[in-house]
């Protein structure tokens, strides 16, 4: 913010609407509009090979209804994040992230199912994320992440190990 005071946009229900009202007015859609710029430019660094927590404003969303998800300008703001990012760097991976499901009761993983067709239609590929915070909640809802995979059209996700990053056909 102006005043130097950083919001951590996940941690709280409560710090998430003091980062919209006091660094965005109370328009959410702004915020969203400078989460995906932030999200482009991160994610467009060098060496970064994974996108994660792509649409992680949305985690407090199925509570607060800070703004529809389904809204055109929203979508566009997040699709256009996720053409520029592959136009530079085809093939980039997005982390599908199931934490918020385990923590904090969210109905579905993130990104949505719609950003996971875009990032699909685009050349994207995906690798899954429990976001554990403790051993019960490693996998947690990857049956639910891999059906919405299957939905948009992937017929892998991908993995890190010892390293590497693999290939996991289903």
């Amino acid at each position: 913010s102006d005043d130097g005071r950083i919001y951590s946009i996940d941690n709280t229900p409560k710090e998430l609407v003091e980062c919209v009202d006091q660094m965005f007015g109370g328009d959410a859609l702004a915020m969203a509009e400078y989460f995906y710029a932030v999200s482009e430019k991160a994610a467009l660094r060098e060496g970064v090979h994974i996108v994660g927590h792509f649409d992680l404003i949305s985690k407090f969303n199925d509570e607060l209804r800070l703004f529809d998800d389904r809204d055109p300008y929203y979508f566009t703001l997040a699709r256009n994040a996720i053409y520029n990012i592959l136009h530079k760097k085809p093939g980039m991976i997005f982390e599908i992230n199931t934490g918020a499901m385990y923590r904090n009761g969210k109905k579905n993983p993130y990104p949505s199912s719609q950003m996971l067709s875009t990032i699909f239609n685009n050349g994207g590929r995906v690798i899954l994320s429990s976001d554990a915070h403790n051993a019960h909640s490693l996998d947690y809802a990857f049956d639910d992440a891999l059906a919405e995979c299957k939905k948009a059209g992937f017929t892998c996700v991908f993995r890190m190990r010892k390293g590497a990053i693999e290939k996991l056909e289903f």
